[in-house]
């Protein structure tokens, strides 16, 4: 009893600083819009060209890079002033960080790349959110594969343990919300398909993607990753898989590694069992039993 009073009285203490911390971060937001340095990522999904979302260059203030879905979805919060959808959406991501948090939402929020995920309001934490979900939800993967593709990889930890109605759910709901979306929009789907390849072609791809390694390295570090933590019946290496396998990564994508507070709390109240990779029969198995004597 007395330790459930002192988790009650810490998760309280926890929101009041958590709504302290957000009460302030909103109000620096929309100040800091006057200098133009608050919510730098977040501008791009407020100001979306409903008719040509990929209008804007890449590399500059407002351009817009994920699937013709997303800014579908996003594109009525064009409707709102600013400060106001900047509000909601910092909310947002901090309602998110804190379901994350587990009762430490405030403390990971003085994390350096966490703050920075924050203020910039990019979508890493939402990310790690539907990671996180993913597990018991399948369909929540298709956020992923709508907005920065590449840590769909991350769906090899379900083939490694051969749960294919998990996979199947995942890549469903990705098709139907991207044949809808096409059927809305298919000229923004092949401007998509073209901002990708021009993407891919960068041969600079700025000071932390280069410091982080080529794309391709860091894709197959997540597929190992992916394929050894879904045999081992491990959850919490997918958000470092996740995490490494960003296609454009800054300081702030780091705030995937959020997923890892919920993560290594659900491997250890339900623990999965192994599922072996089956390579003893592609090698050949081999009997640890000596034969038996014979005798005379």
């Amino acid at each position: 009893m007395v330790l459930r009073g002192r988790m009650a009285r810490l998760r309280l203490l926890d929101c009041v600083l958590l709504v302290a911390l957000a009460t302030g971060l909103v109000a620096l937001s929309i100040a800091g819009i006057v200098y133009g340095t608050w919510g730098y990522d977040a501008y791009a999904y407020w100001a979306i060209d409903r008719a040509h979302p990929y209008a804007a260059a890449m590399n500059v203030h407002g351009a817009y890079l994920y699937s013709p879905a997303f800014a579908q979805l996003a594109a009525p919060l064009g409707g709102l002033s600013y400060p106001v959808f900047l509000a909601l959406w910092t909310g947002l991501l901090l309602a998110t960080l804190a379901w994350l948090g587990r009762g430490w939402a405030a403390v990971l929020f003085l994390v350096p790349f966490v703050f920075l995920e924050v203020l910039a309001g990019n979508i890493q934490l939402l990310i790690a959110g539907a990671l996180v979900l993913g597990f018991r939800w399948p369909a929540s993967w298709a956020f992923i594969l709508l907005t920065k593709v590449t840590p769909g990889v991350g769906l090899l930890w379900f083939a490694a343990r051969r749960e294919w109605r998990a996979v199947g759910i995942a890549l469903s709901v990705t098709l139907i919300i991207a044949s809808c979306s096409f059927g809305l929009a298919p000229r923004a789907w092949s401007d998509w398909r073209e901002r990708l390849a021009v993407e891919g072609q960068r041969v600079d791809p700025g000071p932390w993607a280069a410091l982080a390694g080529p794309l391709w390295a860091r894709l197959a570090l997540a597929v190992g990753i992916s394929v050894w933590a879904g045999s081992r019946g491990h959850r919490w290496p997918m958000a470092v898989a996740v995490a490494v396998s960003l296609p454009n990564p800054s300081p702030q994508s780091l705030s995937v590694l959020m997923a890892l507070v919920p993560l290594i709390a659900l491997d250890r109240e339900r623990p999965l069992e192994r599922r072996p990779l089956g390579l003893s029969r592609v090698l050949g198995r081999t009997s640890a039993t000596p034969p038996a004597a014979v005798t005379t």
